[in-house]
């Protein structure tokens, strides 16, 4: 199995290593392939991704999956749901995810997640749960696993009139995206909502007890824009 990870960036020197770190600190039986679609960053975002690669490259970073590939790409955007579309773009995996640059995965988060894939072939798309952090990274609470009605995930309850949906825990199989992606690309923040709109007409969302990611909530970030 081959994961394919999408970080969409901008100016997120300050966030980022966490971020690779976590990813390439999982470990288990499958592939990942790491794809950063940077919006054309004035800081060091690219460079810093540019980095590990070559360290990984050079052998200076020890892997506990089979192997992991890195890619880097940098152009302007329309934004976070451009830059998403771009990077799967280059996909070439069995499983898509996006990670934002200032999020992170949990050890042990993908071969999880590889777990239920392989044991359940008719699954095309997955959730976990998550836990959140403050800007400084001091945790501040665990969600729980919540179960999704395929009938409200179509109608667009999620995120509106119930709980989210939060992109940080949820795979799903490339012919999935095939089918659905990719997000219109003048969504500003919240395409994963347009998203799972569409993904809920083919299949279910399948629920698993796994801890996968963190998400950080922070000054500036798209998300607290809620107008």
């Amino acid at each position: 199995m081959k994961f394919s990870i999408v970080t969409p960036a901008y100016n997120m020197e300050r966030w980022i290593r966490g971020t690779i770190e976590s990813v390439l600190a999982q470990e288990g039986n499958f592939e990942i392939e790491y794809i950063l679609q940077d919006g054309a960053s004035s800081d060091k975002t690219v460079a810093i991704f540019e980095d590990y690669k070559t360290r990984l490259l050079r052998g200076e970073i020890s892997i506990k999956c089979n192997k992991i590939t890195m890619m880097s790409f940098s152009e302007k955007d329309k934004g976070a749901s451009d830059a998403t579309n771009k990077g799967f773009t280059h996909a070439t995996g069995d499983i898509y995810t996006w990670v934002d640059a200032d999020n992170t995965y949990v050890p042990g988060a993908f071969a999880g997640i590889a777990k239920v894939f392989v044991a359940f072939p008719y699954i095309q798309w997955l959730k976990g749960y998550s836990s959140s952090m403050d800007e400084g990274g001091r945790m501040l609470n665990t969600r729980q696993t919540y179960l999704y009605r395929q009938d409200w995930l179509r109608d667009g309850i999620y995120g509106l009139e119930s709980y989210h949906v939060n992109a940080d825990t949820v795979f799903w199989t490339a012919e999935l995206w095939k089918k659905t992606g990719p997000i219109p690309d003048d969504y500003r923040c919240a395409g994963e909502c347009w998203l799972w709109i569409q993904m809920a007409k083919f299949t279910p969302l399948w629920s698993v007890n796994q801890y996968v990611s963190v998400y950080r909530k922070r000054e500036g970030q798209l998300s607290k824009d809620t107008d």
